[in-house]
């Protein structure tokens, strides 16, 4: 027997039912906000992720070489992904561009609870404009998401990269040193990060001003609590007032349940302004779900300078949170089993079956050639709402023998009226 390989899943066609459901869900959200869905290769070239990231993340992927020499990579995420086919094929279109995306990912990890080598990624890229009211946008769609999904403890955590980079450019930290401080500080590693600073020679003032920014932390007051710091650090006036106004969007939108951290930094040095995650307590140490913000990578991939922003939402740490919830799925039902009695009777219950799937019904049919008693047992192991029986009595009067498989209720329906008594039937169950 050959198993699945490690870190990978099969799923059920009950859990691909609530994979659906999610996903249809996830889809008709972020249209409603304007968003386009886009189609990526599941594969790139090698190039396109470690120019980002640095040759380091190798070792954390997939990666091959073709049959021609060339170097290529199973994606481990889709953003470069999107930014190289926004660079081949759309920096021409009008702007802004809305755009979404929902794919299979790939990384050579250690797998564990809500962390697989092949896992599913649900994000969107914002391209074209950098005002506060278009990432306040954002952020709320973000939200809206969890809402529409129906995950109801969930925290949102807003941060603003610029009002700590100007306050740590005081130190003239080298490039490196300073991509490095940012890691320290998305791990929460404190002591690593005064350890690095000092290093550097930050003054104990600095040092310390730094370390109150990290514990800056609550509601949209604390903008104003900060007007303090504006004193000691006038270049903050740009960076605050913008994040004010991110914040005061978001307020009209009706999002007034986040929390202001600007330890959140996302960890990569390429975002550039406002970020934010989204975690669900309840998954414990990989509680978070979704996260973004501003970013820059088009010029890195050869195209032109333009204000970009995103998020991507973990499929399946949103799914597992939902079922740690105790969320109930709504299962696509087989809406009729229909059983011929007899050979003479399979013509005329194929036709049926027919006319029903092309009404966009959900029809299934005796394919084995059971007697009725098994074949009933078989629709009701299958979940089906009702079993239709045909025999030379319903045959020669255009009839179906209805039962209903909760209720038990028996009826002879005309085959004319059969579409919509079943569409009825469906309907009821879903109110």
């Amino acid at each position: 027997m050959i198993s699945r390989p490690r870190g990978t899943r099969d799923f059920t066609p009950e859990e691909m039912d609530r994979r659906d459901h999610l996903l249809a869900v996830l889809k008709g959200t972020v249209e409603s906000f304007g968003y386009g869905e886009i189609g990526l290769p599941a594969f790139e070239h090698l190039d396109l992720f470690t120019l980002r990231s640095g040759p380091g993340i190798i070792g954390q992927m997939y990666n091959f070489t073709d049959k021609n020499g060339r170097n290529l990579a199973l994606r481990p995420e889709l953003t470069a992904s999107t930014m190289r086919f926004y660079v081949n094929n759309l920096q021409n279109r009008p702007k802004p561009q809305k755009l979404y995306y929902f794919g299979n990912c790939f990384r050579y990890e250690r797998p564990q609870k809500g962390r697989f080598r092949e896992f599913w990624q649900f994000g969107v890229e914002f391209i074209g404009s950098s005002t506060s009211l278009a990432l306040a946008e954002l952020i709320a769609m973000a939200v809206k998401l969890m809402d529409r999904s129906g995950l109801r403890d969930f925290q949102l955590n807003i941060g603003y990269l610029d009002i700590l980079r100007t306050v740590m450019a005081k130190i003239g930290l080298p490039t490196s040193a300073l991509a490095s401080a940012l890691v320290l500080i998305d791990k929460k590693n404190i002591e690593g990060l005064e350890d690095l600073l000092y290093e550097n020679g930050t003054s104990a003032k600095l040092v310390s001003d730094i370390l109150s920014l990290l514990d800056v932390t609550g509601g949209i007051e604390l903008l104003e609590e900060m007007e303090g710091m504006e004193r000691d650090y006038p270049e903050l006036a740009v960076p605050l007032e913008r994040f004010r106004k991110i914040c005061h969007w978001l307020v009209i939108m009706g999002i007034d349940k986040f929390n202001i951290d600007l330890g959140v930094v996302r960890g990569l040095d390429y975002y550039t302004g406002m970020v934010f995650e989204i975690e669900a307590p309840m998954l414990g140490a990989e509680k978070q779900i979704c996260g973004g913000g501003e970013y820059s990578l088009v010029p890195l991939f050869g195209g032109r300078e333009v204000a970009t922003s995103g998020f991507a939402l973990g499929f399946d740490r949103l799914l597992l949170a939902l079922e740690n919830q105790g969320y109930v799925f709504r299962a696509k039902r087989l809406d009729l089993f229909l059983v011929p009695v007899s050979p003479d009777d399979i013509q005329y219950t194929v036709g049926v079956a027919n006319s029903l799937r092309t009404a966009g019904l959900r029809v299934d049919l005796e394919l084995r050639g059971r007697n009725v008693k098994k074949a009933m047992k078989y629709g009701n192991s299958l979940g089906a709402a009702y079993v239709g029986i045909i025999g030379e009595n319903e045959r020669n009067r255009s009839l179906v023998a209805v039962k209903d498989m909760n209720s038990g209720e028996q009826k002879s329906v005309p085959e004319a009226d059969l579409v919509s008594y079943l569409w009825e039937g469906r309907n009821s169950l879903q109110t």
